[in-house]
């Protein structure tokens, strides 16, 4: 099965999480991948502390939504597909966080994931981001969209520990 969670609204990965936090708390195994984040937030240290979890952030750092150069994008294209290519068949679950952008950014290939969803058949996958994907979304189970209608961001708060981050 594949679960999408999409949209410009707060909660993608928080969802993720809680996904993750389930299978493993049924005795499963998880493998959680985050793009486009330096593995520095909050919800790391708790995903890193659970023993059926594996979680990875690539070794090439991009901070979504700024210019990137054709030469950054060759570097995050290797490594995440590295990180995507060295996937076993051990995991029930494999979380992709931000993977959505990363298609959309032309990183990693519409392909690349249809691929993951075939060889992997027996796995729940589930993937966030904040572009809407049709090809993916069609192979999708579960897909919800996560809308901004209020946040404080707009008011000059900025991100909160613990809340955003």
């Amino acid at each position: 099965m594949v679960q999408v969670y999409y949209g410009l609204g707060k909660g993608k990965t928080t969802c993720a999480v809680g996904a993750a936090i389930r299978m493993a708390g049924a005795g499963k195994k998880v493998l959680f991948l985050q793009f486009f984040k330096n593995g520095s937030s909050s919800e790391c240290n708790i995903l890193k502390s659970l023993d059926n979890i594996d979680f990875f952030v690539p070794d090439e750092k991009y901070q979504l939504f700024q210019n990137i150069t054709s030469k950054k994008q060759e570097l995050l294209k290797n490594s995440y597909n590295n990180l995507l290519n060295n996937i076993n068949k051990n995991y029930d679950m494999v979380v992709l966080d931000e993977i959505l952008d990363a298609v959309k950014l032309n990183i990693i290939t519409i392909k690349t994931v249809e691929d993951l969803f075939f060889n992997f058949k027996n796995t729940e996958f589930v993937l966030t981001g904040h572009q809407k994907i049709p090809e993916i979304f069609e192979q999708s189970d579960y897909i919800t969209e996560f809308k901004e209608e209020k946040h404080p961001f707009k008011k000059g708060i900025f991100a909160r520990k613990g809340i955003e981050y």
